[in-house]
C-alpha cells in the first residue's frame, strides 16, 4: 500500500502496524527506497535516528535535529537539503525543519538515489539546478540570509513554472551565457524579463553550435497534427520554431533543441487564429507538459480542446496539466481534422522549392536548391541574343535565371548560401554561361564579407556558413542583446 494514497490519520495507524517503536521512520519509507527500507530499519529496531543520519551522510547533526525528527521525519531531509545547498549557519537551517517544501521542491517528492544523492521524483535535474544555483550566489559572497530570503521568506506566493525555468537553464548553461545574465541572477530577484533574456541568450547559443536542424517524425506522430475547432495542434518541424515558440509564450522551449532533435521529446504547439496559445511535451504515450503563456496553465476552451485531443489519441495525462473531466463535457460540438503535412526541405522537389514563399525560406534552402538543380539531367540554358546589354549583373541574372529571383536577391543582400550556390552555377556552366572569375567571387563572397556586414544577424549566418562556430555565437548573443533592447525600448514606449 503506499503513503500517498492515504489521509494523515489513516498513515499514522498503518505506520504504527509496520513500525510501533518509531512511527516517523515508515514514513520516510518512499524517500529511502522500498527494499532498503527493509533493510536499514528492521522492525524491532526502536533508534531509527542515528542509522537515518548515517544513512544520509550527516556527521554530528546538530541536537535540535532529533527534537524536530521526533516532530515531523521530514526535517533531516530537509536539513541534508539545506546542507547540500551549501547552507552552513545552524540558526538558518532550522527555519527549514518544519517546512513542507524547500523553494519549489516539495519534500515528499525528494528521493535518495545512487550514492546517497538526492533528487526530485519526476523532475530532471530540479534537485542539481537549484543546488547549483544556491552554491552560485555563496560563492558570489552572498549572505545566507539573501538566499534564504529567496528561498522560502518570499512574498510573492507559490513559484511559477516560468521562475524553476529560469534556475534549470541557468545551470545547464551557465558555462555559455553571458557574464550579465550571471550578474542579473546574482543580484536580482528573478524575473520574466530575466526570463525571456535567458531564452534569447540560449537559442543564440544552440544556433551557434549547429545551426538549424530539420526534425522528422515517423507517421503515428505526423497523426497527432489536428485541428479541433479552432485549434491547431502541430509539431516542431525546425529547430528555429523552438525560439519562436519560446519568444511568443515566454517559456523555455528553445533550450529543448537536443531532446527535440534526438526524439528524446516531441514539442508540439497549440494555435488559435495564427497565435500562439500552447506548448505541449511528449514523450512515448503520455503528455508531460501542456502549458500556456509564461508556463501558465491552461482553461477554457484550449483547456477542453487539448484534453479531448489527448483522448482521441490516448495520450496519458502524466502531471495533473490537463484536469478536467470531459464525460462531464458535450464534445459533440468538437470538430476534428488532419492537417496536411507540411514538406520540409530534403523532401521537396525543385518546382517545389521554387514555389516556396520567401518568408518561409531559412538556412538550407539554397543548398537543397543547389541539390536538386544538379539532378536535372537536361538544362535548356537560356542565353541573350548578342544585342542585348544589360546595366549590372543582377540585371543579367534576372534575365538568364527568371525563376531564381529571391536567390539572387538573398546572395547581393549577403547570404553566404545563396552566394555560394551562385557562384557554383557560375563554375559549372549548366544553367548559365561558365564564368570561373565570377564563381569564385560570390564562392569567396562569405570570407570577405565577415567584418563588413553591418548587422549582427549578417555576421552570425556567415560565421555559420563558414563553420566558425565560436563567431557564430558571439554575433548571436550580440542580436539576442539588440533585440531585447528593442522589445525593452517599446514596451518603455
Amino acid at each position: 500500500m503506499h503513503l500517498d494514497c492515504k489521509s494523515a490519520p489513516e498513515r499514522q495507524a498503518l505506520a504504527f502496524f509496520h513500525r510501533p517503536l518509531d512511527l516517523n521512520i515508515y514514513l520516510l519509507r518512499k524517500f529511502i527506497g522500498y527494499g532498503k527500507f527493509e533493510k536499514l530499519f528492521p522492525v524491532k529496531q526502536a533508534d531509527n535516528y542515528t542509522p537515518l543520519c548515517k544513512c544520509l551522510g550527516l556527521a554530528k547533526p546538530p541536537k535540535s535535529l532529533r527534537r524536530a525528527y521526533a516532530r515531523t521525519p521530514f526535517a533531516v531531509i530537509a536539513y541534508r537539503m539545506m546542507k547540500d545547498f551549501g547552507f552552513k549557519d545552524v540558526n538558518i537551517i532550522q527555519r527549514s525543519y518544519e517546512l513542507e517544501q524547500i523553494g519549489p521542491i516539495n519534500l515528499e517528492d525528494v528521493r535518495l538515489g545512487a550514492k546517497n544523492r538526492l533528487n526530485v521524483s519526476g523532475a530532471a535535474d530540479l534537485y542539481e539546478a537549484f543546488q547549483f544555483y544556491c552554491g552560485y550566489l555563496l560563492s558570489s559572497g552572498k549572505k545566507e540570509k539573501f538566499i534564504i530570503h529567496r528561498l522560502i521568506d518570499r512574498n510573492r506566493g507559490p513559484w511559477k513554472n516560468w521562475e524553476i525555468d529560469t534556475i534549470k537553464m541557468f545551470y545547464r548553461y551557465f558555462d555559455d551565457i553571458s557574464e550579465d545574465i550571471r550578474k542579473c541572477v546574482m543580484r536580482d530577484e528573478l524575473t520574466e524579463q530575466l526570463h525571456d533574456e535567458l531564452v534569447e541568450e540560449i537559442a543564440c547559443i544552440e544556433e551557434g553550435r549547429e545551426g538549424e536542424e530539420l526534425i522528422f517524425y515517423e507517421s503515428e506522430l505526423l497523426a497527432y497534427e489536428n485541428k479541433i475547432n479552432e485549434f491547431e495542434i502541430r509539431l516542431v518541424h525546425r529547430t528555429s520554431e523552438l525560439r519562436e515558440i519560446g519568444g511568443e509564450l515566454h517559456n523555455c522551449v528553445a533550450s529543448y533543441k537536443y531532446e527535440v532533435v534526438h526524439h528524446h521529446s516531441t514539442i508540439a504547439t497549440v494555435k488559435s487564429h495564427d497565435k500562439y496559445v500552447a506548448c505541449l511535451e511528449i514523450k512515448n504515450d503520455g503528455i508531460y507538459q501542456a502549458l500556456g503563456p509564461c508556463n501558465s496553465y491552461l482553461t477554457g476552451d484550449v483547456l477542453l480542446a487539448v484534453a479531448y485531443w489527448a483522448q482521441l489519441h490516448n495520450l496519458q495525462d502524466k502531471r495533473g496539466h490537463l484536469n478536467v473531466n470531459l464525460e462531464t463535457v458535450d464534445t459533440s460540438a468538437y470538430t476534428v481534422e488532419q492537417l496536411p503535412h507540411q514538406k520540409l526541405l530534403p523532401e521537396m522537389n525543385l518546382e517545389e522549392l521554387l514555389a516556396v514563399p520567401e518568408d518561409m525560406i531559412h538556412k538550407g534552402y539554397y543548398t537543397y536548391l543547389r541539390d536538386r538543380m544538379l539532378a536535372v539531367k537536361t538544362v535548356n540554358r537560356l542565353a541573350p541574343p548578342p544585342w542585348m546589354t544589360f546595366s549590372d549583373e543582377r540585371e543579367y541574372l534576372y534575365y538568364v535565371l527568371p525563376w531564381a529571383r529571391h536567390m539572387i536577391d538573398a546572395a547581393f543582400a549577403g547570404n553566404v548560401e545563396a552566394a555560394a550556390v551562385l557562384g557554383e552555377i557560375y563554375l559549372r556552366g549548366r544553367w548559365i554561361t561558365k564564368d570561373i572569375p565570377q564563381g569564385e567571387k560570390w564562392l569567396n563572397l562569405g570570407g570577405n564579407v565577415l567584418g563588413k556586414l553591418l548587422t549582427a544577424e549578417h555576421k552570425q549566418r556567415v560565421a555559420l556558413a563558414l563553420g566558425h562556430r565560436a563567431e557564430a555565437i558571439k554575433w548571436g548573443l550580440e542580436a539576442g542583446r539588440l533585440r531585447i533592447q528593442r522589445i525593452m525600448e517599446r514596451r518603455a514606449g
